[in-house]
């Protein structure tokens, strides 16, 4: 009989596989533990902010480039100096600067004493001023691995900021630092020391002329002195022209400067 049963098709009762009795074991194993709720969860929040978190990241960068302008001056071109000493009068003014360095200018007097001046520019950081009616920010940045082979400084940056609509406010910014600068320049000495390259640094702050009577020198020596002057003055563009340039201010300035 039990042959009979078994050659006729029927499946025995042990080789009955119970689908339905391990899929509601499952389900209440997941409905029933919290551990398992939990992490599920955990992993739909986890997975919801890091989508945000990258939508929220490109609307950032969309909006900047829209929005926002930025300048780059570094510190070999020109209007560096000129901008950290047009925004370092301005710190008294209307800016936020809360972050200085100090910039010292030291030299012996021809009586003996010294005179010191202190300089206190934007050190690193970001700063915010205002100018014509329009923010901007400031980020000096300073990189500690590359060095100026000229001047042997850390290179620098700066990074000027300000809304798209502003942006003609840049050139005016700039043009007004080279303004404020030069100001302090006129009917004044400025020194330049060379850093072993070709590039020459003004060296302390300008200096107020000194009076000619004040030299003395061996009779003759002077009258002849300032004679060569006139004629080099009359003759610039060929002195400049053969590289004689260097040479005679370098002369000149090493008599007068004390």
């Amino acid at each position: 009989m039990t042959t009979q049963d078994n050659l006729s098709g029927a499946p025995s009762e042990g080789l009955i596989p119970k689908t339905a009795g391990t899929d509601s074991m499952l389900d209440s194993i997941l409905s029933q533990n919290p551990y398992f709720s939990a992490g599920f969860g955990l992993m739909g929040v986890g997975v919801a902010l890091s989508g945000l978190k990258r939508s929220t990241t490109l609307l950032f960068n969309l909006a900047q480039r829209r929005l926002l302008v930025t300048l780059e001056i570094s510190s070999k071109d020109r209007s560096y100096l000129w901008f950290l000493n047009w925004m370092s009068k301005q710190s008294r003014k209307n800016s936020s600067t809360n972050q200085l360095a100090a910039e010292t200018s030291y030299r012996q007097l021809s009586d003996g004493t010294h005179q010191v001046d202190f300089a206190l520019v934007p050190g690193p950081g970001n700063h915010f001023f205002k100018f014509q009616r329009a923010w901007f920010q400031v980020k000096r940045e300073r990189d500690g691995k590359l060095i100026d082979l000229n001047s042997g400084t850390p290179w620098e940056t700066l990074k000027l900021t300000t809304l798209s609509r502003d942006r003609k406010l840049l050139v005016e910014l700039l043009k007004e630092a080279k303004s404020v600068s030069m100001k302090t320049e006129e009917g004044k000495i400025v020194i330049y020391t060379s850093s072993g390259g070709a590039e020459w640094r003004p060296f302390g702050q300008p200096r107020t002329k000194r009076p000619l009577s004040s030299v003395v020198l061996d009779q003759g020596i002077k009258e002849n002195l300032v004679a060569d002057i006139k004629e080099f003055m009359g003759r610039a563009r060929w002195y400049g022209d053969r590289g004689k340039r260097v040479h005679k201010y370098c002369t000149v300035v090493f008599l007068f400067r004390s």
